[in-house]
């Protein structure tokens, strides 16, 4: 693992792709995932996803995995890997935008990062992957929306009212794991009164039925 972060940090071009391929793939062992963060992978991988071109799924499928661990979230948000994340979601490819999305995801599960997030102005594309993306993509939305939305404070800046559309669309139509994270993002929403008429007004309450 030294070596590959090692490579990650001061080799080619080609040598950092390919060493976040390889901690991409070693980082789906929870046992792995403590040696990475504590051989100083995260900062790489953060840069990686800056300025990397072909190493970005590589950096954000890593940085994913990573943030399975709840000890870790906190440390890669620290690292500034927030605000690329958001920019991938804004103009990378479908799959690192699902990617991206699935990492907010774990990331928002953190208390301590839900605002940080939602100031980074993650709700929009959010929203929009949840509304075009294929069907992983639209699953990771909607869980990096409920999860956000479970800060209250988060919600005016987090989804407009108009915003709830989507998620009732999923409530509809999506399979059962999708049902279920659209019907947590609501219930979280509902939370804040002024969401409360809009989510009755998108037909949100004959599905939740």
């Amino acid at each position: 693992v030294e070596l590959l972060v090692r490579l990650l940090k001061t080799g080619s071009t080609a040598e950092k792709t390919q060493a976040a391929g390889v901690l991409w793939h070693l980082a789906g062992n929870q046992d792995n995932q403590i040696m990475i963060v504590n051989a100083g992978a995260v900062g790489g991988l953060v840069h990686l996803l800056k300025t990397g071109i072909a190493g970005k799924t590589w950096a954000v499928g890593a940085l994913k995995k990573l943030a399975w661990n709840a000890d870790n979230q906190i440390l890669i948000v620290r690292a500034g890997a927030v605000e690329p994340l958001v920019e991938l979601l804004r103009s990378g490819n479908i799959d690192e935008k699902t990617q991206a999305a699935g990492a907010l995801k774990y990331l928002a599960s953190s208390s301590d990062n839900q605002v940080t997030i939602a100031l980074a102005g993650a709700a929009e594309p959010l929203v929009q992957l949840l509304r075009t993306g294929n069907a992983a993509g639209m699953i990771q939305a909607v869980g990096a929306l409920r999860n956000l939305a479970l800060n209250t404070s988060n919600n005016v800046v987090v989804l407009r009212a108009e915003d709830v559309q989507p998620l009732v669309q999923h409530l509809r139509h999506s399979d059962a794991v999708g049902k279920t994270q659209a019907a947590g993002a609501i219930r979280n929403l509902a939370n804040v009164t002024e969401y409360q008429m809009a989510i009755a007004q998108a037909g949100a309450l004959e599905p939740l039925v």
